[in-house]
């Protein structure tokens, strides 16, 4: 089976690591769990200036991964799924984020063809199974959607969800045992 994953703040930390960086611009202390929907601008001090961080090459020279994330897409993999690592991104750091994902090990440098920078994730095979934390994204995909819990996606009444990835291991292992699908 393939597994189209997303990048941001389901593999890699990237509003943990763009709130160090707004905090410090600006003297704030603004959380992750302060942010409970999709615009971030909506909780920040300089409103829509915060997204000059995703154009940001440098945002992704420290960031950290979400626990677990590299030893989960290993035991996806041990499982026989391809994963594809499917991000949109601005033209600035478009792949920076492939790069960042070779130098923490969940891809090598062969593996360009398991990464892709897509705005709509709707046109991806509706055989795959998405994972992402954008309730757009899930919605709009015409495959089997998992929605990674962020506080900004937790009103959102999606079906199937996921907080971690201890989690997502759990459900592609009782797969496996069962041999069916989501």
């Amino acid at each position: 089976m393939k597994i189209l994953l997303d990048i941001d703040d389901v593999v890699l930390d990237l509003v943990g690591n763009l709130l160090k960086k707004y905090n410090i611009e600006y003297e704030d202390n603004l959380t992750k769990d302060k942010i409970t929907d999709w615009y971030i601008g909506n909780f920040c001090k300089c409103g829509e200036e915060v997204y000059k961080y995703f154009k940001d090459k440098s945002l992704y020279d420290d960031i950290e991964p979400i626990k677990n994330s590299l030893e989960g897409v290993k035991f996806l993999r041990l499982l026989g799924h391809r994963v594809i690592f499917c991000t949109h991104s601005s033209i600035e750091v478009a792949g920076e984020k492939f790069k960042t994902l070779v130098r923490l090990g969940y891809l090598t440098e062969d593996q360009q063809s398991d990464y892709v920078e897509a705005k709509d994730k709707s046109l991806f095979d509706p055989s795959m199974i998405m994972i992402d934390d954008k309730p757009d994204n899930i919605r709009s995909f015409k495959g089997t959607g998992i929605a990674f819990n962020q506080p900004w996606n937790l009103k959102e009444d999606l079906p199937i969800r996921v907080n971690d990835w201890k989690e997502i291991c759990d459900l592609f292992r009782i797969m496996a045992k069962n041999k069916e699908k989501i």
